[in-house]
């Protein structure tokens, strides 16, 4: 009996096909039934097709409404900047601002805002020395034998080069080689608005001197970029937040610290001809 049932068994399956995603046994004799199967089989292949093209969809939709989002942003502010410009400033947005609108509509902020009333242009920049610091470690020890320093990197700021023929053709001071005539690398937080001023005609001393008993009136700096947040203001631009700092080479010997200074790594130069302004910094608050 065992035997003749294995061999019915056999049979069965010689006249009947296995269909694939149903995992059943379906007689080749019954050819409505196997049709209908295979149909329902393919139609369950092209719905879950279906199904996935239309995730794909609205993927691609939430993509494009994004990017519609941020084209929209993007054209209000070129509407709003960009067009009245002529070729002068349209270069300053590619060379200064590495097509960057965010960046540009900041420094039209500062333009506007300026209480002197002073603008600079594209001849005030070097695009060349435009730089960031986001693969660099903390800090580096710089400056010559006598006079050496940790110098902690900006790592946090995109840098903006200004121009620095006025300051002579010797170069040694800017430079990072260590030779006797370097100059130290220090940072000065300051308000938007004070930015044009600063890159026409320098940095000078402002009304807040709380250590001028110990180290006499002067231009406030510290070595570290996060220091210089408490003395500027959060700038919105977009969805975007930024501060100001200014960049600069102080002659050491010139540099001051009083001892109740050293917690808040504050530092004074007095004399305004021993500070070059090189860079403007912006930081970007997240």
């Amino acid at each position: 009996m065992i035997e003749i049932k294995n061999n019915r068994e056999d049979t069965q399956k010689k006249l009947s096909e296995q269909i694939y995603h149903v995992n059943q046994l379906i007689e080749k004799s019954n050819i409505e039934v196997l049709f209908y199967v295979l149909m329902e089989t393919k139609l369950q292949e092209e719905y879950r097709q279906l199904q996935k093209l239309k995730e794909q969809q609205c993927q691609l939709r939430d993509l494009i409404q994004t990017d519609f989002t941020q084209f929209k942003q993007i054209s209000s502010i070129r509407d709003l900047f960009v067009k009245p410009f002529n070729k002068n400033q349209i270069n300053f947005l590619e060379n200064v601002c590495w097509c960057s609108v965010d960046y540009l509509n900041f420094f039209i902020l500062a333009n506007n805002s300026s209480q002197n009333k002073i603008n600079f242009c594209l001849d005030d920049f070097d695009p060349s020395h435009n730089k960031n610091w986001k693969q660099h470690q903390e800090k580096q020890q710089r400056g010559p034998p006598t006079y050496k320093y940790d110098y902690y990197y900006p790592r946090q700021c995109q840098g903006f080069g200004l121009k620095i023929d006025k300051f002579g053709q010797d170069k040694n001071w800017i430079k990072k080689d260590g030779n006797q005539n370097e100059w130290r690398i220090l940072y000065h937080g300051t308000k938007h608005h004070f930015v044009t001023s600063i890159v026409q005609t320098g940095l000078k001393p402002g009304p807040g001197q709380g250590y001028q008993n110990d180290v006499g009136i002067g231009v406030y700096f510290s070595d570290r970029i996060s220091v210089t947040q408490g003395y500027s203001t959060e700038v919105p631009i977009g969805t975007r937040k930024f501060r100001v700092a200014i960049m600069s080479r102080c002659k050491p010997q010139s540099v001051k610290q009083s001892q109740q200074m050293q917690s808040s790594n504050i530092f004074v130069v007095n004399n305004i001809q021993d500070i070059r302004p090189y860079r403007i910094l912006l930081y970007e608050q997240a």
